[in-house]
C-alpha cells in the first residue's frame, strides 16, 4: 500500500521572540531588541533558521554592543521530540532534497521512507550492530526495555506508529523498533571477533571455556539468544560468544608488529565503524554533497580526497584497476587527471540517481575495487597519513591516552582540523572548570570538553552527529547513527598511556 512507507513529521520553528525569551530576557529587553532585529533583517516572520546578530542601540541610535541569537532548524528542533541516530539522519537527507525554505511557523512534513519493511511481514531481523528494545514508539533514556544485537529475529505484531514497529521477541516480550534498523529478510549471517581475544563458551549459562579467538576471526552465527550468539568456526567447531564481541563489519587487519599497530587498528575500526557498515567497500551517494565516498573511512571526491586513492591504485597495478573499471577506465582516468576539482565533482554526482545512489554499473565496479587486498592496502596507507594528523592534535593538546588519540583521529577524519578560535574556546572552558572544581580535570573529562566544542564548531545540520560519535569516544560508549557501542567491550579501547 502507497501510505505504508509514509511518515508525517511535524515540529515548529520558533520565533526570535521565543528565542529570546527562552534566553531569559526580560519583556522591556526584548521589545528593543525585536525592533533592532527588524531595522536590520526586515520581516522577522520571515527570518529562517540561523545565527543572528542583533545590535543593541542607545538612545541616539548608535550601537553599543550586540548579541548572537540563533534560530534553531529541523536538525536542532527533530532531536528534542525523539528523532535520534539513524532515523534523524535519514529524514534529514530526505529534507535536504526537498525545496522547502523553513521559516519561522509549524510544519507538518509528509516523507516516503523506502527503507523500512512491510507491517504485514511478520519475521523481521535487525539489521545493525545492536540497537535498543523500547516500551513505547519514541527515542528516549526511560523506556529501554533492553538490547537486541543483529540478526535477532523479532515478529512484527502489524502494528507502525510512523517510523516505530511493534514487535515480539522469542521469550514473548513485546515493544517497539526503529523500522530503518529492521529487515524483512534473513541478514547475511557472518560476523568478526572486534576484541583482541574473545572466549568461545560451552553455554551462555554454565560458561566452560571451550577455545580463545584472536581479533578478526571470522564465525557464522545459527542463532542469537538475548546477548549471546551461538556461532561456528570456519573449522567446524561450534560454540557460544558474547554479543558485544562480534560484528558484522569485517575488522581492518593490520601487521602486529608492535603495539602501536595493534593501537592503531583499534582507532582505524572505530572510525571506521562509524563512517558505515562496509568497511573497505563503503559507498555512499552525493547525499551530503561529495558527489561519492568510498572506503572504510569514506573518502570522497567533494574534499578531494577520494582521487588520489584512485590515482595510487591505477599506478600500483594498472592491469587490476582496468579489469574493475572495465569501458569507464578511460573516463573515470581522464577526470582523475583533469585535476580539476569542480569537473570532478560534477562527474562523481552524475553517477548518482534522483536519490543519491550510485547508479550501475559504477555501484559494482566500486564494490568490487573495495574488496581488492591490494586497494586496502592503499587505503590502509592513506589512513596512516590522517593518523599522522591526529598525532599532531594530540600532542598539542598534550593528550597521552589511546582513548584521545582516536578522538583525534575522529575529528581529522570527520572534520579536517580543530579550529585557533574552537581550540581557545576548548582551552577557557577546562580553566574554568578547573578553576570551579579546584583540581584539574582528568582526560576524559578534557575530551568530552573537545567532543562539545569541535561538534558546536561544525555544520549545523552535523552538529549533533558530530557530537555523538565523539562523546562516544570520550566516555567509551553511547549511540551513533542508530547504532549502541561499548568501545572496550567491543574494540578493547581503554586509557592505557601511550607514547606517539
Amino acid at each position: 500500500m502507497p501510505s505504508e512507507k509514509k511518515v508525517f513529521i511535524r515540529f515548529r520553528i520558533p520565533s526570535l521572540e521565543e528565542v529570546l525569551k527562552q534566553e531569559g530576557y526580560e519583556a522591556g529587553a526584548i521589545k528593543k531588541l525585536l525592533l533592532s532585529a527588524e531595522q536590520k533583517y526586515g520581516d522577522l516572520k520571515k527570518l529562517t533558521p540561523g545565527r543572528y546578530t542583533i545590535p543593541i542601540l542607545a538612545s541616539d541610535g548608535s550601537i553599543l554592543s550586540s548579541i548572537d541569537v540563533e534560530i534553531p532548524g529541523p536538525e536542532k528542533i527533530l532531536p528534542t521530540l525523539g528523532y535520534t541516530g539513524s532515523v534523524l539522519q535519514t529524514i534529514l537527507e530526505i529534507l535536504a532534497k526537498q525545496p522547502i525554505r523553513f521559516e519561522v511557523g509549524e510544519y507538518t512534513l509528509t516523507l516516503t521512507l523506502e527503507d523500512i519493511p512491510d507491517t504485514q511481514i511478520q519475521s523481521l531481523y535487525v539489521k545493525v550492530r545492536v540497537v535498543n528494545f523500547r516500551s513505547t514508539p519514541r527515542t528516549g533514556p526511560d523506556n529501554i526495555l533492553g538490547i537486541l544485537f543483529y540478526g535477532t529475529k523479532v515478529t512484527s505484531l502489524g502494528e507502525r506508529e510512523g517510523i516505530w514497529y511493534k514487535t515480539r521477541l522469542e521469550d514473548h516480550q513485546e515493544g517497539w523498533i526503529s523500522g530503518l534498523v529492521l529487515s524483512q529478510t534473513e541478514v547475511p549471517t557472518d560476523l568478526y571477533v572486534t576484541k583482541e581475544s574473545v572466549e568461545l563458551w560451552s553455554d551462555p549459562v554454565e560458561k566452560s571455556i571451550l577455545s580463545i579467538l584472536p581479533y578478526g576471526t571470522h564465525v557464522r552465527f545459527t542463532r542469537v539468544k538475548g546477548l549471546w550468539y551461538q556461532v561456528q568456526l570456519d573449522d567446524g567447531r561450534k560454540g557460544w560468544i558474547l554479543g558485544f564481541s562480534l560484528s558484522p563489519e569485517p575488522p581492518i587487519l593490520l601487521p602486529d608488529t608492535d603495539a602501536m599497530a595493534v593501537i592503531t587498528r583499534k582507532i582505524f575500526n572505530i572510525t571506521g565503524a562509524f563512517e558505515g557498515g562496509e568497511g573497505f567497500s563503503n559507498l555512499a551517494g552525493n547525499f551530503d554533497g561529495q558527489g561519492l565516498s568510498f572506503g572504510f573511512l569514506q573518502w570522497n571526491f567533494g574534499k578531494g580526497s577520494l582521487q588520489p586513492l584512485l590515482k595510487s591504485m591505477f599506478a600500483k597495478n594498472p592491469g587490476k584497476f582496468r579489469g574493475i573499471f572495465k569501458d569507464g577506465t578511460d573516463l573515470l582516468l581522464a577526470v582523475l587527471n583533469s585535476n580539476n576539482l569542480g569537473a570532478q565533482i560534477q562527474f562523481a554526482r552524475s553517477l548518482n540517481d534522483s536519490k543519491s545512489r550510485i547508479l550501475e554499473p559504477w555501484r559494482s565496479r566500486f564494490k568490487a575495487l573495495g574488496k581488492e587486498p591490494e586497494f586496502q592496502d592503499v587505503q590502509i596507507e592513506f589512513a596512516k597519513t590522517l593518523l599522522n594528523k591526529a598525532k599532531s592534535f594530540f600532542k598539542e593538546y598534550n593528550l597521552k591516552t589511546e582513548r584521545g588519540l582516536s578522538l583525534m583521529f575522529d575529528i581529522v577524519v570527520q572534520n579536517g582540523s580543530i579550529a585557533e578560535e574552537t581550540k581557545f574556546q576548548i582551552l577557557e572552558v577546562r580553566k574554568k572548570k578547573e578553576a570551579s572544581l579546584g583540581r584539574e580535570l582528568i582526560e576524559r573529562e578534557f575530551l568530552e570538553i573537545i567532543a562539545h566544542k569541535r561538534a558546536e564548531a561544525a555544520n549545523p545540520r552535523w552538529v549533533e552527529d558530530v557530537r555523538s560519535r565523539k562523546l562516544t569516544i570520550a566516555r567509551g560508549e553511547g549511540e551513533v547513527h542508530g547504532k549502541l557501542y561499548n568501545l572496550e567491550q567491543e574494540f578493547g579501547l581503554g586509557d592505557q598511556i601511550i607514547f606517539v
